[in-house]
């Protein structure tokens, strides 16, 4: 639904965006719209389950309130039709899950037929694949440098590399 309406330099205020003495950084609308408001909205759209939108109101000359809209979305991605779909044999797994791990996999660049061989041999397998690309994609995991290794850790494939100390 539509959240509150915020005024504007109240809702700058809340981001930090007037100093101490309430004068604007941004001082143009729509460097604030660019930097601010279509930025945040952008990476909330493509990072979470939610689809926002705003809206600015204006009174005579100037925007006076910002109202969002929140709505719930799904995160699968489309999968082009011209995809050659794979063959698989692995029972209790559906041929959707199957290819979409397969495109997981190669994202990852996860290219090592042994690994590709065992992950998609396993139903388990399949499902943590997809589990997982979807926890990256929502952001309750974090790789910070290889996703594709800390997958074939998290699977039990390979053994995490203890830290270097400092």
């Amino acid at each position: 639904g539509e959240s509150k309406k915020y005024d504007i330099q109240e809702f700058k205020m809340m981001l930090g965006l007037l100093d101490d003495k309430g004068k604007d950084k941004a001082i143009r609308m729509s460097d604030f719209r660019e930097s601010v408001l279509d930025v945040a909205v952008k990476q909330i759209n493509e990072h979470t389950e939610l689809h926002i939108s705003y809206k600015l109101e204006k009174r005579v000359r100037t925007y006076k309130n910002i109202v969002f809209t929140i709505k719930r979305q799904a995160l699968a991605e489309t999968i082009p039709f011209d995809l050659v779909t794979t063959v698989q044999d692995v029972p209790g797994v559906q041929q959707s899950h199957f290819d979409n791990a397969a495109r997981i996999l190669d994202e990852l660049r996860i290219t090592d037929p042994k690994h590709r061989a065992t992950i998609l041999a396993s139903a388990a397998h399949v499902a943590e694949v997809n589990r997982y690309n979807h926890d990256l994609k929502t952001g309750k995991v974090k790789a910070s440098r290889n996703p594709g290794g800390l997958l074939l850790v998290r699977l039990g494939l390979v053994a995490a590399k203890a830290p270097k100390p400092a």
